[in-house]
């Protein structure tokens, strides 16, 4: 897994899956919300270990809901499992749309996937921007 901070509160990670190859996810904390888009937990022992308690401190810190923004439907992702742990809302295609949180604004829509404008510093989209 490789970590790195794009901004205060902005972090972006890569992991290995089997079956994906090379995946990318986000971590913001949204105003209202610890937001994570096409959240992937490291499959080795050691570093989903890693992975869970920095998160749940991360979470804790933030005392906020969590919030995970799929930007494709989900293929391999740890969507459910994130979401029975924090308790978290889901919004991607054809889901949750209507109150994103964090500030978060959806910029585009299509078959099976969206696109997201986060206000972190310096703002940026999240997903296509295409059909």
């Amino acid at each position: 897994m490789d970590v790195r901070e794009l901004a205060p509160g902005l972090w972006r990670w890569t992991t290995t899956q089997p079956e994906l190859g090379e995946t990318e996810s986000l971590y913001w904390e949204g105003g209202d919300a610890v937001c994570l888009f096409d959240p992937f937990v490291p499959v080795e022992a050691g570093e989903a270990e890693r992975f869970w308690r920095h998160l749940d401190a991360d979470v804790t810190r933030c005392d906020a809901p969590v919030a995970v923004l799929l930007t494709s439907r989900p293929r391999g992702t740890n969507v459910l499992e994130i979401a029975r742990r924090y308790d978290a809302a889901v919004h991607g295609p054809q889901r949750n749309l209507d109150e994103l949180p964090g500030g978060i604004t959806l910029v585009g829509l299509g078959p099976g996937w969206a696109s997201y404008r986060v206000p972190a510093t310096p703002p940026l989209v999240v997903g296509r921007l295409d059909g």
